[in-house]
């Protein structure tokens, strides 16, 4: 609920992939009662590890070229929506800026009470982009947006470090935190 009621105010569509949620997620979507938001059922293969990537292929064949996209999940909300705003027409009138950038992320585990310490700064890769013709995100566990020129780093850049994509995790208990926190370092 909180990431929709931040950004439906500043958004033309809404576009959400349905992967077969199980939870109050898409009866939160429809009280909302809006024309902007879009859902799109399509099944998710939680045991292909390029699940998340087709789910993100489905959208991006869903939005037309030349419109400005940020990616967030259900459990994500933005420190500060009206920079996006600012920046869209700034970044549209320069010419030769790069138009895909990473984002800014802070993870907080078990609602809100553990931030994810393990790493001094987190960015989410090309989260923040102006679609355009062929791109398209890997099949991959975390997928990463490609399909562009400068795709190998060269063409992508961050936003200002102040704007933070907060991802909300919620844990569902102790065992199941310590599984997380470990995978994000990398133990077994």
């Amino acid at each position: 609920r909180a990431c929709v009621e931040q950004l439906l105010p500043f958004v033309d569509k809404w576009v959400f992939i349905d992967g077969g949620s199980t939870d109050d997620t898409l009866r939160i979507l429809d009280s909302f009662k809006s024309d902007k938001i879009l859902v799109v059922h399509r099944r998710y293969e939680h045991e292909h590890k390029g699940a998340d990537g087709r789910q993100r292929n489905t959208y991006l064949g869903l939005i037309p070229d030349g419109v400005w996209v940020l990616v967030v999940d259900a459990d994500e909300v933005i420190s500060d929506t009206g920079y996006l705003l600012r920046e869209i027409p700034r970044l549209a009138e320069i010419e030769g800026v790069r138009k895909i950038y990473d984002v800014h992320m802070v993870h907080y585990f078990w609602h809100l009470g553990l931030v994810d310490a393990t790493l001094p700064e987190h960015w989410v890769p090309r989260r923040f982009f102006k679609k355009s013709e062929g791109m398209r995100y890997s099949e991959v566990e975390h997928p990463v947006l490609m399909g562009f020129p400068g795709d190998d780093g060269t063409g992508v850049d961050r936003l200002d470090p102040g704007v933070v994509l907060h991802h909300l995790s919620n844990a569902r208990g102790l065992e199941h935190l310590v599984k997380k926190v470990k995978g994000i370092l990398g133990e077994q």
